[in-house]
């Protein structure tokens, strides 16, 4: 027994469709790309960025820095200019000698070239006041004061803190020298400084822009101030700027100041007991970076409109040069595979890459007209030879027929006569199945009986088909039909159909989805 296995089961035609591309996403891409291209641009104006604003805010520093040292050098040229004053005056014979009325009419004298100076007093050992430049004598002890007590303890210079004029009700900052004798202390040459004259010389000296100055005493009293000297000269630091007063060494911070504005602020601490003075300097830092922010600005507009620029361009590029031609392309193919062959792109190759793309297209679908064409030729022709193959096969078998009769019909029994014509005809009617040009689905008992009927007599039991129905597809009933045709070929000249003996079987059965 032969057997013959074939899949039905997982057996599938179609045509494999022609999918077309998104074109958002096509766009999308080509968005990416843009953005891609533009990172370059952002990552050079965030560097630019960076780079300028540390550039110009180690500038910032370095001004509000050299700002508070020039202030410093004028606070010490003052500071020197009193020093003279006071040694000059104490060097005057009428005040070394303590002569009230002649010391009086001599500080009154210098004084009076000065501007600065509000009082310029003599005062006893004990705060008595023993002469002095105005031309009303005064009649006050000022032992109490803070820097009369200091020069008591010290043969040097005595710089006070902010003071209000007992008499004058000034704003004074006091110098104060003693005249010593040895170890004793003979009188003390006091000159008070007009904090008003010191506040309009630092506004003569101008600020940065949007900058300003502060002068504090050791106290962290303010002394003079720009701007808006009104409102804060005479009060006292706040807390939070009271440690820079005692800082190890000149610096730059950045904190926001007593108006509410954030400054960067350039320090010279109190550096006892030669300058018992806080200086700063500060500059808005918006006023600071105002050129910078602007170059920012315009640099984020230009490259916002870079940006929009390349977003556009590579739109309009996308859809004119990228999707509309990838779309015709398409829409060609699809035509094509619906049945209009004379579809065509119509592209050149000199359409850059997708007219290259388009050319070659049109190209192969000329070439598969052409052997479309040729196939078709080729399968007129076959049929041609087909239905001659055909006809001249049914001659002969009606040419064996004629003969048969002609020879045989009155010396053979007529069963026998008969039966012998019989599968002559079966014959004839395999190779009608074998030759025909449109297969249908079949059963399989009816191909198996069809493909086998020519090779035994009909009710002699030779030949047993058995097997559950199964319809067959029409590709697989001519490929069975040979292959039964030349295993039966093969039964008769070698095998069990050689003699009246021998019997075929036929079967099959479904396992795992084939057919066996």
């Amino acid at each position: 027994m032969r057997m013959l296995r074939c899949d039905v089961c997982h057996s599938s035609f179609g045509l494999a469709e022609i999918g077309r591309p998104s074109g958002e996403l096509m766009k999308r891409r080509l968005l990416a790309v843009a953005a891609v291209a533009m990172l370059p641009a952002l990552a050079m104006l965030g560097y630019n960025e960076f780079s300028v604003r540390y550039q110009r805010s180690v500038e910032t520093n370095a001004q509000v820095s050299i700002a508070a040292r020039q202030v410093g050098s004028e606070l010490d040229r003052i500071i020197e200019g009193a020093r003279t004053l006071l040694i000059t005056a104490s060097s005057i014979p009428s005040v070394a000698n303590l002569e009230p009325e002649r010391c009086r009419r001599a500080l009154g004298q210098i004084a009076a070239q000065l501007d600065q100076y509000r009082t310029i007093l003599v005062l006893d050992p004990q705060g008595n006041v023993i002469c002095d430049s105005r031309p009303t004598p005064l009649v006050v002890n000022l032992g109490d004061r803070p820097y009369f007590r200091e020069v008591m303890r010290t043969k040097g210079l005595v710089i006070g803190e902010f003071t209000v004029g007992r008499l004058s009700h000034d704003n004074v900052l006091p110098f104060a020298l003693g005249m010593w004798q040895g170890d004793t202390l003979r009188a003390v040459v006091v000159a008070g400084l007009r904090l008003d004259w010191l506040q309009k010389r630092i506004e003569e000296r101008g600020t940065l822009p949007g900058g300003g100055v502060s002068i504090v005493d050791k106290n962290g009293i303010i002394l003079a101030r720009a701007p808006s000297p009104e409102k804060y000269v005479g009060t006292k630091l706040p807390e939070k700027f009271l440690y820079l007063l005692h800082a190890d060494r000149p610096g730059t911070t950045t904190l926001d100041n007593q108006d509410g504005v954030r400054r960067i602020i350039g320090y010279e601490p109190l550096e006892l007991p030669s300058k018992p003075f806080y200086v700063a300097a500060s500059i808005s830092e918006a006023q600071a970076l105002s050129s910078t922010n602007r170059a920012t600005i315009v640099s984020i507009i230009a490259i916002s409109l870079g940006v929009v620029v390349a977003f556009l361009a590579a739109n309009f590029v996308g859809n004119r040069f990228i999707l509309k031609p990838i779309d015709q392309v398409v829409q060609v193919l699809e035509r094509w595979s619906a049945g209009d062959t004379a579809a065509r792109t119509h592209m050149v190759a000199t359409q850059a890459e997708i007219g290259q793309v388009g050319a070659s297209i049109d190209h192969l679908l000329n070439e598969l007209d052409r052997q479309k064409a040729a196939a078709q030729e080729a399968e007129a022709a076959r049929l041609l030879l087909t239905r001659e193959l055909s006809h001249r096969v049914k001659n002969t078998l009606s040419i064996i027929q004629v003969m048969l009769r002609q020879t045989f019909k009155k010396i053979v029994p007529p069963e026998t006569f008969e039966g012998a014509i019989h599968r002559i005809q079966a014959l004839s009617g395999a190779y009608d199945v074998l030759l025909a040009e449109n297969w249908k689905r079949s059963d399989m008992h009816d191909v198996v009986d069809t493909a086998l009927k020519p090779h035994h007599s009909e009710g002699d039991g030779r030949i047993k088909a058995s097997g559950p129905e199964v319809q067959m597809p029409a590709q697989a009933v001519i490929g069975l039909s040979l292959v039964l045709h030349e295993l039966a070929t093969n039964a008769v000249k070698y095998g069990a159909l050689r003699d009246n003996e021998g019997q075929v079987n036929v079967s099959w059965r479904i396992e795992a989805a084939e057919l066996v």
